[in-house]
């Protein structure tokens, strides 16, 4: 809503104003642009830091948007109420990220613990898709939400899971709980099995008192 116009308020409508300068043009109608829209979305009352990182990534990952653009959008935004998450889960996000608790992995499990890397959303021959992939020791990480119980999701996960055994692949299944609450513990677990199958690294404790050096 433009700040010079002032309607009445309506039952179920969040006014937001903008000036002119954050508009752009869709089929000769005037609309925010999409990095404005997103975070719109991500601020809105209910919205979960998960839900705005989910919104945030969709968008770069059907290429309408890029990282850099939504830095530039948050950065402008002093208020935001996800503002200090959002710019933590960026960097990630721009790298591929689908969910917060792979951004969460990134940060909390592999990253302070020195493990190596893991490619993100990585599109096999089978057209399936693995959430964390480690080619160089056949190792695979899927991150388990509330919808890997229910239904065909369940019987496709462990399908992928079988495909992937006979390519000689190992694949661990976390769930958001355990990368949230013991991230050093995940790593603690996924270095062993990493070591198991080659892997010669040392992994790093990422603080006094971390359970990934018991």
């Amino acid at each position: 809503m433009p700040r010079q116009r002032h309607p009445r308020p309506a039952d179920g409508v969040l006014v937001v104003r903008r000036g002119l300068s954050d508009r752009a043009v869709v089929d000769g109608l005037p609309v925010s642009r999409l990095a404005t829209t997103v975070l719109d979305m991500a601020d809105r009352p209910g919205c979960s830091v998960a839900d705005a990182v989910a919104l945030m990534a969709r968008a770069c990952q059907e290429r309408a948007l890029d990282a850099g653009v939504l830095r530039r959008e948050l950065e402008g935004r002093a208020r935001h109420q996800h503002r200090r998450a959002l710019g933590l889960a960026l960097d990630e996000v721009g790298a591929g990220a689908e969910s917060l608790p792979e951004v969460t992995f990134e940060t909390r499990v592999r990253a302070p613990h020195r493990l190596p890397a893991f490619e993100r959303q990585v599109e096999e021959q089978d057209g399936s898709r693995t959430d964390l992939k480690n080619r160089r020791h056949g190792v695979n990480v899927e991150i388990d939400g509330r919808l890997w119980h229910a239904g065909e999701r369940f019987h496709l996960d462990r399908q992928r899971d079988r495909r992937a055994a006979a390519r000689g692949e190992v694949t661990l299944r976390v769930t958001p709980l355990e990368i949230d609450t013991s991230p050093c513990a995940v790593a603690h677990e996924l270095s062993l099995v990493l070591r198991s199958r080659g892997w010669t690294g040392s992994l790093r404790t990422c603080r006094v008192g971390c359970r990934a050096a018991a």
